[in-house]
């Protein structure tokens, strides 16, 4: 198949100007996530943070006229940057918090916590929580560096992985990506700043302004005791639980500033992104009812647990559901595909020491550098999990898991824009596999509670919180690529702008988010009365190592706990809906 020729994209000016807005735009996502009650959707508001990025060119230097190709780089780079921002942000608040909020994590959590996650003196850790004070840098320098590198180790992973697979998703399955379509329809024309497709997307941000949700949200922030309440959802269980048991039956509006991009999108793409909700949302659960594998409640009370977001496509549902089928189908998702594209697959390894020129050149890398790449960062991230404590087996399991999952999340972004959620469902087969090597009948050997307790916390409050909440590489290189490949952007440029993006992003990131956590404080953002319900279980996992710790490790005392044979169907009917 002949190949078109691709342009070149990463030009002097497409690089400065990326670095300005990756710098900028990670210490707004800081300040907006970290330290104020609002917290960026930001699966969805890289689109908005790409546009708006774009729409201020055009205004203050129209003379720079930009070509299409530099708007990709440019736009990759805001991309990869902006969805991890807050990454260190929260990373910090699973500390603060647990430390501050719970005597039993005093007592045990740090006492277990290597010093290379953080501070473990709680009086360096209490200005973090009420702000105004100083940052004690000596005691954070080498957790800093830690998390930095694991960061740098998981993202890069993800990218080289992206590189390997880049030809498969994207120019043999043409993957859609329907979040990053508007700026393919908006970066293909010329001055497209002065089209008519700029005034409904202005409008479209200024209805998601004032829509009433957020006047209310802003209004109460001004005059806090207002207290002024207005429904942001449409709950459809009293009409259909019965019919669609466990269905995703509460449609949240969310952001509606986003739709302004929805009749920018094909509608065979629009139509990908409904049916593969459907199915997720609609029919899998029901199925799993009626097969005796999910329970439903007799009435439609826990339909308030499921939640779908209609401007960010991300949906979460209740625990099962969430960390069963749909971890299975997570898996089923990345497994799948792999199995499908095996003679890719085949062939790029083929590549490293056969190397076929013709192919490779329209690739981020040749596939040789690509693989030593990702074995290289894997390698370097199974060293730093072990380094924290995770024993090197589990560690293993772990990064096959993130691997998989990650190939899933990417598929899932691809064909619907978005993503499943939280990332409960990677997350749960490392509690799963705690329990079955039976840590619970040897919870009183030292050796076994502290591996617990440090690989506890490097899945659940700071590798995925700190990370896969984000969506690093590949699900967002991936979706760079979609783009350069309509583009006509050179993919090797967008690497290129991509690493820089990351790395910039990380080295910034890091300390700018710890200095504001000791500035404003936990309680900047966060009253302490909504702490134990909106944290305890998000970050850290608490109740799951409560739970384990004392109420006995039983099945059904843990929140995730997994059954392989529910997690296999969930597999299974990703298989037979592919």
């Amino acid at each position: 198949m002949k190949m078109e020729k691709a342009e070149k994209g990463l030009t002097l000016r497409a690089y400065v100007l990326g670095i300005i807005m990756v710098v900028f735009w990670t210490i707004v996502i800081h300040l907006i996530g970290g330290f104020t009650p609002y917290f960026p959707e930001t699966t969805a508001n890289s689109v908005i943070f790409g546009i708006f990025t774009m729409f201020i060119f055009s205004l203050i230097a129209p003379k720079f006229k930009l070509t299409q190709q530099e708007y990709t780089a440019i736009y990759s780079m805001i991309l990869v940057s902006t969805v991890f921002a807050a990454t260190w942000t929260f990373t910090i608040y699973g500390q603060v918090i647990q430390a501050i909020g719970n005597p039993e994590y005093n007592k045990y959590g740090i006492a277990y916590m290597p010093s290379i996650f953080g501070p473990r003196d709680i009086d360096l850790i209490q200005g973090a929580f009420s702000g105004g004070a100083s940052v004690p840098w000596d005691a954070w320098l080498i957790p800093m560096f830690y998390w930095i590198l694991l960061s740098i180790a998981i993202c890069f992973s993800g990218l080289f992985l992206s590189c390997i697979l880049r030809r498969q998703y994207i120019d043999v399955e043409t993957l859609p990506f329907p979040i990053a379509t508007p700026i393919v329809t908006l970066a293909k024309e010329r001055n497209f700043f002065k089209m008519r497709n700029l005034r409904y997307i202005l409008i479209g941000m200024l209805i998601g302004f004032i829509w009433p949700q957020n006047l209310a949200f802003l209004l109460n922030i001004i005059y806090p005791p207002l207290g002024i309440q207005v429904p942001g959802e449409v709950d459809l269980a009293p009409f259909l639980w019965s019919t669609l048991p466990m269905a995703v039956l509460v449609i949240n509006w969310g952001n509606i500033a986003v739709l302004a991009f929805a009749y920018l999108v094909p509608n065979d793409i629009l139509l990908t992104a409904v049916l593969l909700h459907i199915v997720f949302l609609w029919i899998i659960p029901p199925i799993e009812v009626f097969m005796g594998v999910l329970n439903a409640p007799a009435d439609y009370a826990a339909s308030g647990m499921w939640l779908y977001r209609f401007a960010d496509a991300a949906f979460k549902g209740p625990v099962h559901f969430s960390d069963i089928t749909r971890y299975g189908a997570m898996l089923g998702l990345g497994i799948i595909p792999l199995i499908m594209q095996w003679k890719h697959v085949v062939r790029t390894l083929r590549a490293i020491v056969h190397p076929e020129p013709d192919i490779e050149s329209n690739e981020p890398l040749p596939y040789r550098w690509a693989w030593v790449g990702f074995i290289a960062m894997s390698v370097l991230t199974l060293f730093l999990l072990s380094l924290g404590g995770m024993p090197f087996w589990l560690a293993v399991v772990f990064l096959i898991l993130f691997n998989i999952s990650s190939l899933g999340l990417t598929r899932l972004r691809g064909e619907s824009g978005g993503w499943v959620g939280n990332a409960e469902e990677m997350v749960s087969p490392i509690h799963a596999t705690l329990y079955q090597i039976g840590f619970e009948a040897n919870i009183q050997n030292e050796t076994v509670k502290t591996a617990c307790w440090r690989t506890m916390m490097l899945s659940g409050t700071y590798t995925w919180w700190g990370t896969l909440i984000a969506l690093p590489p590949p699900i967002t290189s991936m979706e760079a690529f979609r783009i350069a490949s309509i583009t006509k952007t050179k993919a090797r440029d967008l690497f290129v702008s991509m690493s820089i993006a990351i790395i910039i992003a990380l080295l910034l990131g890091f300390p700018f988010a710890l200095w504001g956590i000791y500035h404003y404080g936990v309680s900047a953002k966060w009253l302490y009365s909504r702490i134990d319900a909106q944290f305890v279980g998000d970050m850290g996992f608490w109740q799951n190592l409560r739970a384990a710790f004392y109420v006995g490790g039983s099945p059904a005392a843990w929140t995730y706990p997994p059954d392989w044979i529910q997690t296999g169907i969930g597999i299974f009917l990703v298989a037979l809906f592919t």
